[in-house]
């Protein structure tokens, strides 16, 4: 039984448990996600680049309703953004975007 195997089994024993998983770019990690959202066994969260995750699933024509994702580089430029804003002043995120 690999390690998706026993996340589905786990997922079906305890259902409606939130599930983030770090490999969110790994057709194995996402068709399991697409799985356990489609029979309503746990909200998924997949942690990856959001565009290469979306044509993952559009090329196996996998259906992302409901997974959340969390693109770590978006989070770093906001933050980065929130760093910026705090240092200095009158910057606006437009200024920032144009850097």
């Amino acid at each position: 039984m690999t390690k998706i195997d026993n996340l589905i089994e786990k997922a079906k024993r305890n259902p409606n448990k939130k599930i983030i998983l770090a490999e969110g770019e790994d057709l194995r990690v996402l068709k399991a996600a697409c799985f356990l959202t489609s029979k309503d066994l746990a909200d998924m969260i997949l942690i990856g680049n959001t565009e290469n995750i979306e044509v993952l699933a559009e090329k196996n024509n996998l259906t992302l309703n409901d997974i959340k994702i969390i693109d770590p580089n978006l989070i770093n430029q906001i933050k980065y953004v929130e760093f910026l804003k705090k240092r200095i002043s009158n910057l606006d995120e437009l200024s920032i975007k144009e850097m």
